[in-house]
């Protein structure tokens, strides 16, 4: 996209375009997502400025938002799927080499958190599976269906796991150099969401990961 202080139609329908016939997700300005923001804030005013008056030109504003708003959607969607794929791609290789560059600010959040659940699942089943270890079931439906309150917030300090099976690994006491979102654990308990400073003692599995990660220290 070329560079401007300000968005048109036009140049979401060319990202669009673009995003459609490319693999890689696309490098663009950074402040994207502002631009449209502004955009489409102008045209609401038009379109609210226009229908007080009753005019004809109301309806046209208001078809071009609902066509930017649709592009938008399908701007979103495109990088979202890019995204996954690159997390995915992260997980299973643990390459640094999987390339980000193209990503926007608010998109690299999606990229790390999805990585990172990622690596939690492939250490908490695959693993285990491969190494010939049970794994918890999941959770009953009913459990699932059932209405319930709203749920507290999760403790983000000392989170301490079920007792372990025979022949599990112990836990490891760590510190979080980063906000680390919550988890589930190998019997479906929740830890987290971290923040940077926070100390937790976590099974070794995902203990090591998170270090691995750069996302915490061993203490």
């Amino acid at each position: 996209m070329e560079e401007s202080s300000t968005i048109t139609y036009e140049l979401i329908y060319e990202l669009v375009r673009k995003e459609k016939t490319s693999d890689d997700i696309q490098a663009i300005s950074p402040d994207t997502y502002k631009k449209i923001v502004s955009y489409l804030r102008t045209k609401l005013e038009i379109y609210k400025l226009e229908s007080a008056k009753e005019t004809a030109e109301a309806e046209n504003v208001k078809l071009q938002i609902q066509s930017a708003r649709k592009l938008v959607k399908e701007l979103y969607e495109r990088r979202e799927r890019k995204i996954l794929q690159l997390a995915v791609n992260r997980s299973r290789t643990k390459s640094e080499t999987v390339s980000t560059v193209g990503l926007l600010p608010e998109e690299i959040p999606i990229f790390e958190q999805t990585t990172l659940l990622l690596d939690q699942f492939r250490a908490s089943l695959l693993l285990p599976v491969i190494n010939a270890k049970s794994v918890e079931a999941q959770a009953p439906a009913e459990h699932v269906a059932a209405p319930a309150p709203k749920a507290p917030e999760p403790v983000k300090v000392q989170a301490v796991p079920s007792k372990p099976e025979q022949g599990q690994k112990k836990d490891l006491t760590i510190k979080f150099v980063g906000p680390v979102p919550r988890f589930r654990g190998f019997n479906l308990e929740i830890y987290g969401p971290f923040d940077e400073g926070d100390t937790a003692t976590l099974p070794e599995p995902f203990a090591k990961l998170l270090i691995e990660k750069k996302r915490a220290t061993l203490i």
